[in-house]
């Protein structure tokens, strides 16, 4: 898909959830989708493409930052394709943040998009969730084609008290009651929130 092709998906995409975003950003999230299109062909990064890829990786995950305003200590666990995790650190406001992601090739380009869209702050880590060691509290923790399984849940409530957990989900069984429930528009999907 050329740039300017790629642009327009991404216009569709934030309009569609009524969304506008600073020209810098929309740089970067611009360049995501590219980087996640190019990289899709070797690392099967995800199933999806084009308009259905800038729907669920960028502009549901943006239409939920807008709703919550994340700030202060990230982590996303499984990071595997980047999202929610890059249009997060491209909108919000983060001190620092973590990606944690066990398959190999999918941190390597994890590392590389960290690079090429400059965000010092965010490290990668390419370790399973019970092997990764937080540099301190963690306020905001995402999940997405992450199952949140009960013991999934009691491992991170264990390890990160505090924390709010916003889990990407079709609507999955949550195996705690949810603070919110955020019901993303035009989709079949929506995000738990949980207070740790």
């Amino acid at each position: 898909m050329t740039r300017t092709a790629t642009g327009a998906v991404l216009d569709r995409a934030l309009e569609a959830l009524d969304l506008t975003v600073e020209p810098d950003t929309r740089s970067g999230l611009q360049r995501y989708i590219e980087t996640v299109e190019r990289w899709n062909r070797a690392v099967n990064l995800t199933a999806l493409a084009g308009d259905a890829l800038a729907q669920r990786l960028v502009a549901e995950p943006l239409w939920v930052a807008r709703r919550l305003s994340p700030r202060g200590a990230y982590l996303d666990i499984g990071s595997g394709n980047g999202s929610p995790a890059f249009p997060w650190l491209l909108a919000a406001d983060f001190s620092h943040a973590a990606l944690v992601e066990a398959r190999v090739r999918r941190a390597v380009f994890l590392r590389r998009l960290t690079h090429a869209l400059r965000l010092p702050a965010v490290s990668v880590h390419a370790v399973r969730f019970d092997d990764f060691v937080p540099d301190g509290p963690m306020d905001w923790i995402t999940l997405q084609g992450v199952r949140l399984t009960p013991d999934l849940w009691g491992r991170i409530a264990g390890r990160l008290p505090g924390a709010r957990l916003v889990w990407f989900s079709r609507r999955g069984e949550p195996p705690a009651a949810p603070s919110d429930t955020l019901e993303i528009p035009h989709s079949d999907r929506c995000a738990m929130v949980f207070q740790i």
